[in-house]
């Protein structure tokens, strides 16, 4: 079964965010876990407004590329895919790099990483592919 460019890259994007979220549902248990083993609000972490609000756009930065690979142009789902998927994947680079990475978070991170790396390779060989013309009316003669 020959399964088109635009639908590679639509579950592309599905899986890749279905992977963030068990990947943050994963690190909340964590943290509930690790905060129950302390005594008091050791952990307690506080996030500014700024913080989420970025965090937000990020996340929504993918959503948005469902719709786009799904009803955007070639052009349009291509590029987006690329630069897309070239930003996460250098965050995504990024966070491996801070210490007490947990395994839970690495395994996701492979994921993540070899899912944005098919992303970005099945969007580099996405072609917009020439229209076919139409064919003359049956009894019209095209004029030289």
């Amino acid at each position: 079964m020959q399964v088109s460019t635009r639908d590679k890259l639509f579950v592309l994007w599905i899986f890749l965010y279905l992977n963030y979220l068990l990947c943050y549902v994963f690190t909340l248990f964590h943290e509930l876990e690790q905060s129950r083993s302390l005594s008091g609000p050791a952990i307690g972490i506080v996030l500014p407004e700024s913080f989420l609000l970025m965090f937000s756009l990020l996340l929504e930065m993918g959503v948005i590329m469902l719709l786009l690979t799904r009803l955007g142009s070639v052009r349009v789902a291509r590029t987006g895919t690329l630069i897309c998927s070239v930003f996460y994947l250098v965050l995504q680079l990024l966070t491996l790099l801070t210490p007490d990475l947990t395994p839970h978070y690495i395994f996701f991170s492979g994921v993540h990483v070899a899912t944005l790396t098919a992303l970005i390779y099945t969007a580099s060989r996405w072609v917009e592919r020439p229209k076919k013309p139409l064919r003359p009316v049956l009894g019209v003669e095209k004029s030289a």
